[in-house]
This record gives structure tokens, C-alpha cells and sequence, in this order.
């Protein structure tokens, strides 16, 4: 018995001494996309974890851990001249929408793939634990980083 909660014990401990190497992949520059998940990878990096993120929101303040490369799509450029109106207008009409979700997301997965530092990574044989990603409508292409 005591054999066996000693086991129990080095094996907890173990996993809580061993961080996992974590990659992010989040091109899309909506703020509202990247609030819940940039949350979830500073906790993991205070909790020990390796996190390399590749996304064009540089982190609010440093974290031991913690590893971000800035990319950009170009889609923060038109997300800067749209007004609430706008925004609101293009989300109200169902056909509009679905054609500016498919134009949005083609230009962010194409600048995506054509940024430097990603074709640098695709290249490499770096190997993750875990790879968080966004893939939504119309970005599947991002799940190409699950086999990192």
C-alpha cells in the first residue's frame, strides 16, 4: 500500500515539475477572438508551461514561458476603417455575411501561410505537445499545425 502512494505521489509530482511545450497558432486579429484564449495561455505559461504563440497581439506584459511572434494578415488594416455601423449592417444580412466570413478568412489564412516566420516553422522539425489553434469557418487550412 505504501508502495503504491508513494508511486502515486512521484508520478503527481512529475507532471507538475514537467511542462508541456505548448503552440499557438492565432492569425486572426479580431481582439474579441484572441481575450479568452491569450487567458488560458498566460495561465499555462504560470503554470510552468513552454508557450510559443505566433499571432499580431504582442502579450499585455511578459511571462517567464512565454514566447510570442508577432504575425500580421493584413486584415488589421480593414478592421481599422470599419465602424460599429458597418460592422453591424455587413452581420445583418445573411448572404453578405457569409460571402465577407469567406473573404476575411481567405485572406487570413493566405497571409497566414505567406508570413515568414510561419513558413519558417512548417519548415522546421520542431515538435509540440499541444498546438491551439482557431480554425473556423473557412480557416480548416490552420489545422496543418496538428502534426507539429
Amino acid at each position: 500500500m505504501r508502495l503504491s502512494l508513494l508511486h502515486i505521489m512521484l508520478l503527481d509530482v512529475i507532471f507538475l515539475v514537467m511542462g508541456a511545450k505548448i503552440l499557438a497558432i492565432l492569425p486572426y486579429s479580431g481582439k474579441s477572438h484572441f481575450i479568452f484564449v491569450s487567458s488560458v495561455l498566460q495561465a499555462l505559461s504560470q503554470r510552468g508551461h513552454h508557450i510559443i504563440e505566433y499571432s499580431p497581439h504582442p502579450p499585455s506584459k511578459p511571462t517567464p514561458n512565454y514566447t510570442h511572434v508577432e504575425i500580421h494578415t493584413g486584415f488589421e488594416n480593414t478592421i481599422k476603417n470599419w465602424t460599429f455601423q458597418e460592422f453591424i449592417e455587413i452581420c445583418s444580412n445573411d448572404a453578405t455575411n457569409i460571402e465577407v466570413l469567406w473573404e476575411i478568412t481567405y485572406e487570413v489564412c493566405l497571409h497566414t501561410f505567406q508570413n515568414e516566420a510561419i513558413q519558417e516553422l512548417l519548415d522546421s522539425d520542431q515538435h509540440y505537445d499541444l498546438v491551439i489553434t482557431e480554425s473556423t469557418f473557412g480557416q480548416e487550412s490552420m489545422l496543418v499545425f496538428g502534426h507539429r
